[in-house]
């Protein structure tokens, strides 16, 4: 009985110097020099936490550690480690670095995720934060659990997605945070896989100018269709203008590929009887913000859609601003002024070719580089070592895809050199911008019922204070 009582308090010693260990061990440790090197910030369990290293007076990394009796382990690399009044030592293949405690290091206060909920997230979005290498910034969005957070990583974004709280979880896009603390230094949030998401206090934040689709539509629609919207996706951007073709609360969603080249185009409209804002008759809004440079959708299952305004100007457009020709087959000069030009679409290049005023074609072609090079034909992203011809057929290789008969038909589409492309470009250029022109002109109705369109040199009504038709010379 002596025995065991013995050996239960040789335990309890032992175990209570250890937890004795651990609580001494988070602090700033500072090299020789006096430059900060480590900090040690416990976690959620007790032989678990976060190190911040330092390079030069400047946060270099931060990594996740773990203690084992006398051993941490940093990431992968374990150290054999102890405290000596206020020195640290860690000991790498026989080597011996000291470091001694920072005494001006000052003892934060923690605010925790599950205790306080409501003063956590005020914290949370009310500045920015880092990671070694990336910012994060989070939005509220459309209540006081719920909006957005957006990764910057070298100015550039990374990554948009939703964050919400409810039922002591936080979500951050797919990953699912169960425990949380947070100081006026840094946030440091508990995964339910056990991994760590440690990030350092930046810039404070002033809250978003917001503006409300149901609280102001008038203020709301004219911001929406101005400008352009991105979207991060897997790495690339995509890119959408709002323009209202059909009216002052309808028109098409524009979008753009990482390149931004234009790919397709969908309906979007704002219904004054649901306020809602439908996108490709299916997909419904029941709400909607403008928060900075931040656009938000909220679907009817409340799942939020946010876009980003890229960094640029931004040129305002209205229903106004529209050029409608109607068709007529007596008159279709501007038409065929409008329309004869090259035309784009998800890769592929549109012309209409009129052939009199009222008939022509319509083209589609697409174009790729090729070169012959190393002994080999290099058509787009691939390449051949020989071309076969037999019964009027081109095999490039052994491909099955790339096979091409002879054709002898009409053709109506014909290569032109750089420098002559380059001339049309200009050229197509100068008559957008003249169809964009304000104009004013005379449309005279002839006994055949033709019509003749006069052009007059101005380009207001308001300026004309009055219209004399006479015959002479």
């Amino acid at each position: 009985m002596k025995k065991q009582l013995t050996l239960l308090l040789l335990t309890n010693f032992l175990f209570a110097n250890f937890l004795f260990a651990q609580n001494d061990l988070y602090d700033l440790w500072i090299d020789q020099g006096k430059q900060p090197k480590y900090e040690f910030i416990q976690g959620f369990n007790p032989n678990k936490g976060v190190v911040i290293i330092y390079d030069n007076n400047a946060i270099s990394e931060i990594k996740s550690f773990t203690l084992d009796a006398n051993e941490i382990t940093i990431s992968y690399e374990t150290y054999k480690y102890s405290i000596k009044g206020k020195k640290l030592l860690l000991t790498d293949y026989g080597e011996t670095k000291t470091f001694s405690r920072d005494a001006k290091k000052e003892k934060l206060k923690l605010i925790d995720f599950k205790r306080n909920n409501k003063l956590f997230i005020q914290n949370m979005l009310s500045a920015s934060w880092k990671s070694s290498s990336q910012s994060y910034l989070f939005i509220p969005g459309f209540s006081n659990n719920t909006g957005i957070y957006h990764i910057i990583e070298e100015e550039e974004t990374k990554k948009i997605e939703t964050w919400g709280s409810a039922n002591d979880i936080l979500k951050l896009g797919d990953s699912t945070y169960i425990e949380g603390k947070i100081s006026k230094k840094y946030i440091m949030l508990l995964g339910d896989d056990e991994e760590i998401l440690y990030l350092s206090r930046g810039e404070k934040r002033k809250p978003l100018e917001k503006i409300e689709l149901k609280e102001s539509k008038e203020k709301f629609v004219p911001e929406l269709i101005s400008g352009r919207w991105m979207i991060p996706y897997y790495g690339e951007k995509n890119y959408y203008k709002f323009r209202p073709i059909f009216g002052d609360l309808s028109g098409l969603r524009f979008s753009y590929d990482n390149t931004q080249k234009y790919t397709s185009a969908s309906k979007w409209e704002y219904s004054p009887e649901t306020g809602e804002i439908i996108i490709d008759d299916y997909n419904k809004y029941k709400n909607a913000q403008i928060k900075g440079n931040y656009l938000l959708l909220l679907s009817e299952d409340d799942e939020v859609t946010a876009y980003e305004r890229p960094k640029e100007d931004i040129k305002k457009f209205s229903f106004s601003d529209l050029n409608t020709i109607k068709v007529s087959e007596k008159n279709t000069s501007d038409l065929k002024k409008l329309i004869e030009r090259q035309w784009f679409r998800s890769g592929e290049f549109y012309q209409f070719v009129f052939e009199d005023a009222r008939t022509g074609y319509f083209h589609k072609f697409s174009t790729k580089p090729f070169s012959i090079t190393g002994n080999k034909l290099h058509l787009g992203s691939d390449e051949y070592e020989d071309v076969k011809f037999m019964d009027n057929m081109l095999v490039l290789g052994k491909s099955s895809g790339n096979t091409f008969e002879v054709d002898t038909n009409i053709v109506f589409l014909e290569h032109v050199s750089t420098a002559q492309a380059k001339a049309k470009a200009k050229e197509i250029k100068k008559s957008s911008k003249d169809l964009t022109k304000k104009k004013v002109y005379i449309n005279l109705v002839l006994q055949d019922g033709s019509v003749k369109k006069v052009d007059l040199p101005i380009e207001s009504m308001s300026s004309i204070a009055e219209i004399t038709i006479k015959e002479g010379l």
